[in-house]
């Protein structure tokens, strides 16, 4: 089975990706990023020390 996909198109920017159910976000289940402009790097790895947690 495939997994689903998500596109999405932001500005450039630091952004915070977290699940919203109650305590997972302090067990870790959030990450950073950042997106750069037009002709940039594009987005960065996760910081770190920082968790992906499972995103």
């Amino acid at each position: 089975m495939r997994a689903p996909t998500l596109t999405v198109t932001l500005q450039p920017g630091r952004y915070e990706i977290h699940c919203p159910v109650d305590g997972h976000k302090t067990m870790g289940m959030d990450t950073h990023f950042t997106v750069g402009g037009a002709g940039g790097a594009g987005s960065s790895a996760p910081e770190p020390g920082g968790s992906t947690g499972g995103y």
